[in-house]
């Protein structure tokens, strides 16, 4: 039986009101860190006046990318705290593990 992972892809989009989103798919992990870490360098490079991550579509969370996420407005603290929105029960529980869920606001 092969076993194969989900790759990791993203889809950005900027609102008229400054709120950037960037909507996460596949698995957020140590091989898929350095990806995410440039797609929200280019992402926070614009500034945007709010960062939403929309979670849906993630199918799996280590802690190197929870610790990613949860950081991720920190080159921006105008913008306030990254919001993850439709996190699954699996990336809430790693971030609340690890505390990181205190740096998050949450978008259900």
């Amino acid at each position: 039986m092969a076993w194969s992972r989900t790759t990791y892809q993203l889809i950005h989009q900027e609102l008229p009101d400054g709120t950037t989103i960037l909507v996460l798919a596949g698995d957020l992990d140590l091989t898929t860190v350095p990806a995410l870490t440039w797609d929200l360098e280019q992402a926070l490079a614009r500034q945007p006046r709010r960062l939403v991550l929309d979670l849906a579509r993630v199918t799996f969370v280590d802690v190197a990318a929870a610790r990613l996420l949860a950081g991720a407005t920190r080159p921006l603290p105008a913008a306030g705290p990254p919001v993850l929105r439709r996190a699954s029960p699996e990336a809430r529980r790693v971030l609340a593990l690890t505390g990181l869920d205190s740096l998050c606001e949450f978008d259900d």
